[in-house]
Parts: structure tokens; sequence; C-alpha cells
């Protein structure tokens, strides 16, 4: 905590907040909560979308969590859609042992899936204008009930045209970029995954992808032996090893779509909150 902030106020609970497709915390209205409204180091933007800049402290006590920094972080359990209901614990309630995502990856025993590649029948591409990122999901709903997501924060030194990006250097889901999976996809009676993944080895080269004003242009990105290990995150931007894990290997995949905006093409709007 800084010095001099006030301490958290156990007398207000924080609204509800459920994970998106992008794994990005919403309340009951689909506005994004990584903060609230009037909180210091919150900034909120035009959209109603609230985000924390460093040095962020919550101002209320997490429902049904307690505070004390020897507390466990909850698991969060299967990736679930914005509509679920589930409340999550927006801030880190302490370290669970099982390691960061940042950290070395982990031997593991887990269970392995190898793919030549994803055969996607569905995709989404979604560019948003406000701090110039680009949120790709593709997945398979028809076979073997995969997904492959990337984040390209464009704006913030995220990888274009002619950038080769070497996954073994990428640490943890964050900014500027990284590539994540899942498995076990249920659409029925509402989407989820059983696994999520972070990359962690391969390559992914940018043959073609505008950093100004992409939307309406194309992005051509190849994926080549990308490996990715079982991993759990949180609404706080939180990311854990799982302890032998799964692990998922992808052989080669190439997207060649074109990018959407976020605010006007309907898949992005229902999916990815624009």
């Amino acid at each position: 905590m800084d010095a001099g902030a006030p301490a958290v106020d156990s007398g207000c609970v924080y609204e509800p907040v459920t994970l998106d497709r992008n794994n990005e915390p919403r309340n009951a209205a689909g506005h994004i909560r990584w903060c609230w409204p009037g909180e210091d180091r919150c900034t909120c933007d035009a959209d109603d979308d609230c985000y924390r800049a460093a040095g962020y402290t919550p101002r209320c006590a997490v429902p049904g969590a307690p505070r004390d920094a020897g507390s466990t972080v909850p698991d969060v359990g299967s990736t679930t859609p914005r509509d679920v209901g589930t409340t999550l614990p927006p801030t880190d309630l302490g370290n669970t042992g099982m390691g960061l995502c940042s950290d070395p990856v982990p031997p593991s025993t887990g269970p392995v899936v190898n793919f030549d590649t994803i055969r996607f029948n569905w995709s989404m591409q979604c560019y948003r204008p406000e701090d110039g990122s680009l949120f790709v999901f593709v997945e398979d709903t028809e076979n073997a009930m995969v997904a492959l997501r990337f984040y390209d924060f464009l704006n913030n030194g995220g990888p274009v045209t002619g950038d080769t990006i070497d996954l073994s250097r990428v640490r943890a889901g964050t900014r500027p970029f990284f590539v994540s999976t899942l498995s076990g996809i249920q659409t029925e009676p509402t989407w989820r995954a059983e696994r999520s993944y972070l990359a962690y080895e391969g390559q992914v080269v940018f043959h073609q992808l505008q950093r100004s004003s992409p939307v309406g242009t194309r992005m051509r990105v190849e994926f080549r032996n990308v490996r990715a290990r079982e991993v759990r995150q949180y609404t706080n931007g939180r990311c854990e090893n799982v302890p032998n894990g799964a692990q998922m290997t992808i052989r080669s995949l190439m997207l060649d779509l074109p990018v959407n905006n976020i605010h006007t093409n309907e898949d992005c709007i229902d999916w990815a909150g624009g």
C-alpha cells in the first residue's frame, strides 16, 4: 500500500464482477472494472470501463475473501463468459505457493495435447482505438473444442509487420503481447472452457499487421511450434502456474484475417465488450 493511503474500508463491498471471454472483469452492466470509479489511481474512459494505474490500492473489502497477506487467491476454476454471475476478487490476496507465470516454467507430469494446427471455425479480431490494443480469438468448436487467442498492445510496443516474437521471452500474460490457449470448450448451456494455458515457447511471425489505424486492413500472423502450459488467471491480472498442469503444443497456424473495430463489429461487441 502507498504511504499515506487510507486503509481498506471493511464497511463497503465491491459490486460483483465476472470474467468475460478475454479474462477482463465486468460488472452486471458489462463495464470493465479493474478498479472502481472515484478511487485513487483509477481511470475510467468514455465507455465507463475502469483501469488501474501503478500503485492502485482498493478501498473496499473484497466480498467473501479475507484481506490479510497470508490469504490464498480463490481458484476461479473454468473460464466463464460475463453473464454467469461468478463473483471474483479484484485484488491480489497473497501467494498460493504455486509459482507465478513470470517464474521459470516448472516441469510437469500432466497431460499433453498435441495439434498439427487448429482448424478454427470461428474467429474474432477486435481493435480498440482508445488504447491501440488488438484482441484476436480463434476457436474450433466443431472437433477439438480448443481455442487460441493473443493480445497485441500496438500503442505500447506490441509487434507489427516484420517482427518475430520468441515466446520464451514472454514470461506472463501482460502488455505489450502474449499468447494463450484454451481446451475443453463447452458451448451449452453457457460458453466455458475447462483449462486455460499460457504460451512459453515457439515463434510468432508478423507478416502483416498495421500499427496505425489497422481497422479494415488484413493481418497475417504465423505461429510456429507453440508450447503452452496450464495456468490460472484472476481478475486482478494475477497469473499462476498449475502444479503438474496440462500442456498444449501447436505445430503451425496461419491467421489471415481482417482487423475489425471493437465498437462496430457485432462479435466484438458481444464477446469483447465493444
